[in-house]
């Protein structure tokens, strides 16, 4: 009997709704640049899922959600079977965790890109994925899901 676990590696990523549209931002990784992704990272040791969620919001937005009015709730769960990062386990599954982060519409929401990001689109219910390119196919999936939740 094979005992061999398979390893996993688990990400928390951000989808901020305000005032009916939610924020993605476009990756300025080589051989991606532009490609539609939203805030969020890997779990460190130690970590639970939101502090992960609130510490990737400040390395990549400056937003400090302990200073934010805002709602958290689970949104979906995306599981990758490839790895497209230069890991040293090639061969690790990445489970995505996405949340709905919810700022009120009379909350004067101010972010500014930190890392990772060339630039950012505010998403509403006319916006077309296909016009966008994509690091991980699976995620325009997630995107659409996300946008059926707007009015």
């Amino acid at each position: 009997m094979d005992n061999t676990f398979q390893t996993f590696h688990i990400t928390t990523k951000a989808l901020i709704f305000h005032k009916n549209k939610f924020l993605l931002t476009k990756s300025n990784s080589e051989g991606f640049v532009g490609a539609l992704e939203c805030p969020g990272g890997r779990v460190n040791e130690k970590e639970n899922l939101e502090d992960v969620l609130f510490r990737e919001l400040r390395e990549e937005l400056n937003v400090d959600l302990k200073n934010i009015p805002h709602s958290i709730e689970l949104f979906d769960i995306n599981q990758r079977d490839e790895v497209s990062y230069d890991w040293e386990d090639k061969f690790t599954q990445i489970i995505e965790i996405y949340y709905k982060v919810f700022v009120p519409d009379d909350f004067d929401f101010k972010f500014e890109l930190l890392q990772e990001a060339s630039g950012f689109i505010w998403i509403d219910k006319n916006t077309n994925f296909d016009d966008f390119s994509y690091r991980v196919m699976s995620r325009k999936e997630v995107y659409k899901k996300a946008q059926k939740n707007l009015i």
